[in-house]
């Protein structure tokens, strides 16, 4: 066969492939075939949360907004928590079925993405559900995960994986040290952990209540996106999902991680506070005005810019010789300005 063929052959027309929709394991925060992420700070509830879910999916128990669910088996890969210790007992708060939840013997290798015993035990198990925690552990030694190219190699063999088994794949995933970003950037390492994710979740507390957790649906690729869910540990059940908080925001949280138990409010709570309340009844402002404003109520420029990082939405646009901050209701990433 001569190189001219081989081309060829390569060739898909697209009117021989076959539609198809997209399956839900939750709808429509973690589809079937796809990577969900879920991500958040340490201590914030995203290893709670994966448990929870991998519980419901064993059990055919319920998860908010779904009727009971088929059993399924599970696959869960922990590298941070012992088995025995705590995720046996998690699993146990939250009315797991054993019989249907599987972890695997690495027999002192460690594994990582591209291991054949994650497929061989895909093959035996026929799981739905695969959940890999924390994602940095499973990479493996000699990969960068702050380099593209080596990021994109050891992650297209489990996007891969979840399609060929229509298995739900859940990455967890810590945040980076980076502030006043969108949640988007938040991810730790390259950028492909986030555009390999159809959809990903933030984890933290809420902003007015440290005990309680919340779920936002910062990425949704494949359908609507879900309103936030939120939930506190422990008591029956393992974790106990709490109703009236589906309007909090990846703002909200992001704001919230860095307050404390005890905090009090700073210079920047107090900006943070203003804009919010600036924006909820004007949709733009004159920079130099808003900044005269803030002066008016002891808020310094760069404390005042500092906070506009925290409140997503709002923009800068250049018209003509002035600058405006204009807001949109979960609007992306803010602008800086020059001046």
């Amino acid at each position: 066969m001569n190189d001219k063929e081989t081309k060829k052959t390569c060739l898909m027309s697209m009117e021989d492939i076959e539609e198809e929709n997209v399956q839900w394991l939750w709808y429509p925060y973690i589809p079937y075939g796809k990577i969900t992420t879920i991500q958040g700070n340490p201590g914030d509830g995203k290893t709670n949360l994966a448990l929870k879910i991998a519980a419901c999916v064993s059990s055919g128990t319920t998860l908010p907004g779904l009727p009971v669910l088929e059993p399924q088996n599970v696959i869960y890969l922990s590298a941070e928590d012992g088995l025995r210790d705590t995720i046996k007992p998690r699993l146990q708060e939250c009315g797991a079925d054993f019989k249907r939840l599987f972890t695997i013997n690495d027999n002192g290798k460690a594994l990582s993405l591209t291991d054949e015993r994650i497929i061989s035990s895909m093959n035996e198990s026929q799981a739905k559900l695969l959940i890999i925690d924390p994602i940095q552990a499973f990479i493996g030694a000699r990969t960068d995960m702050n380099k593209a190219n080596e990021v994109r190699d050891v992650l297209r063999p489990i996007g891969k994986l979840a399609e060929d088994y229509k298995c739900a794949v859940i990455l967890i995933g810590h945040l980076n040290k980076a502030q006043g970003i969108n949640s988007i950037y938040r991810g730790i390492g390259s950028m492909d952990f986030t555009a390999i994710a159809r959809n990903i979740l933030l984890v933290g507390r809420h902003k007015d209540d440290e005990d309680l957790r919340v779920f936002v649906h910062t990425k949704a690729s494949l359908g609507p996106q879900g309103s936030s869910q939120a939930f506190r540990l422990g008591g029956e059940g393992g974790l106990e999902w709490v109703d009236g908080y589906d309007e909090v925001t990846a703002d909200d949280i992001l704001y919230a991680s860095k307050t404390q138990k005890g905090h009090k409010e700073t210079k920047l709570d107090k900006a943070v506070e203003f804009l919010r309340g600036y924006f909820a009844e004007h949709e733009e402002v004159e920079s130099n005005l808003i900044i005269n404003m803030a002066k008016d109520r002891n808020i310094c420029k760069r404390t005042l810019l500092e906070a506009k990082t925290y409140v997503q939405g709002i923009s800068s646009q250049k018209r003509g010789k002035v600058w405006i901050w204009v807001y949109e209701k979960g609007g992306a990433d803010n602008d800086r300005e020059s001046a």
